[in-house]
């Protein structure tokens, strides 16, 4: 894949999506204990409406799967990523470039993505 494409399907992930009712979660319990931190670790389907059904899913040991579904066929991009305050680092070690994005969690639980002003929200699946 070549550093335009590498880019141009960075900018796809990260395209600015629409507000949708994303998941509801029920509140937490009352208790004294302090909240989870939430984690990137896992899988998370993009938000509708949006270009393109987008997945990725975060390891625990830096790996980032990102997929890109079309119709019946599927484009995998494996990347590696590291995570620094609340930005995300990512590189795809066979065409190297990276890139930062930055991210935060909504109270519902919500993945919004920042990429240079454009922000793209995820929700997390089982």
């Amino acid at each position: 894949m070549q550093k335009s494409q590498l880019g141009a399907l960075i900018v796809t992930m990260l395209l600015l999506a629409s507000c949708g009712s994303g998941a509801s979660t029920s509140p937490p319990a009352m208790n004294n204990q302090p909240h989870p931190v939430p984690s990137l670790i896992g899988r998370w389907r993009q938000v509708p409406p949006a270009d393109e059904e987008v997945t990725m899913v975060f390891t625990d040991d830096g790996k980032l799967v990102y997929s890109i579904h079309a119709g019946d066929k599927t484009q995998v991009i494996n990347m590696v990523y590291e995570v620094s305050g609340n930005q995300i680092i990512t590189d795809q070690p066979s065409n190297p470039l990276r890139e930062i994005s930055g991210f935060s969690f909504e109270s519902s639980g919500i993945l919004v993505l920042d990429y240079n002003g454009e922000k793209a929200r995820f929700t997390r699946e089982p």
